[in-house]
């Protein structure tokens, strides 16, 4: 299998969508922006049926799509509050982390995380606006986004399917 190419969400509202997206390319499947995305937005429901933004997915419409278009991709295994140590251990055995965390600025964001990135650093997809869709995330932001609050960070681990 060749190089994945990931995809950065499109509006204000996909981050979720695009995560479970990024989360079948990752796990080997085609999926693209243009015949994927509407399908998971609307599953997802990120928008209302006329395509006004909501305030984008909810926690547990994420759950439920990422179960839905994981069959036979991969398994899905849903951690509350996991720390940074936790999503280390789990990237070391070539898992991947879906994972909804906090901004700096108060909002929050799904972001694919899919390794490692030497001794300190991850490799995440779609984190931030301004950058390119596969971003080498620091220690320091990671343990931003896995401080525990009341519900956050909330996060998903995906372990691919054996052919």
């Amino acid at each position: 299998m060749g190089k994945i190419r990931y995809t950065k969400q499109p509006d204000n509202y996909g981050c979720g969508p695009i995560a479970i997206l990024n989360a079948l390319k990752w796990a080997g499947k085609r999926a693209t922006l243009a015949t994927h995305y509407k399908a998971l937005v609307r599953r997802c429901k990120s928008k209302d049926p006329d395509g006004h933004e909501f305030n984008g997915t909810t926690a547990q419409n994420f759950q439920d799509t990422l179960k839905y278009v994981s069959q036979k991709s991969f398994t899905v295994e849903k951690v509350h509050q996991p720390g940074i140590n936790r999503i280390r251990k789990e990237l070391s055995k070539d898992k991947a982390v879906a994972l909804l965390h906090l901004n700096p600025d108060g909002t929050s964001h799904y972001t694919l995380i899919i390794g490692l990135h030497g001794k300190e650093a991850f490799l995440a997809v779609n984190a931030f606006e301004d950058t390119s869709t596969v971003t080498v995330i620091s220690k320091k932001i990671m343990k931003f986004w896995t401080v525990k609050r009341k519900y956050l960070p909330m996060a998903w681990i995906l372990t691919k399917a054996s052919v």
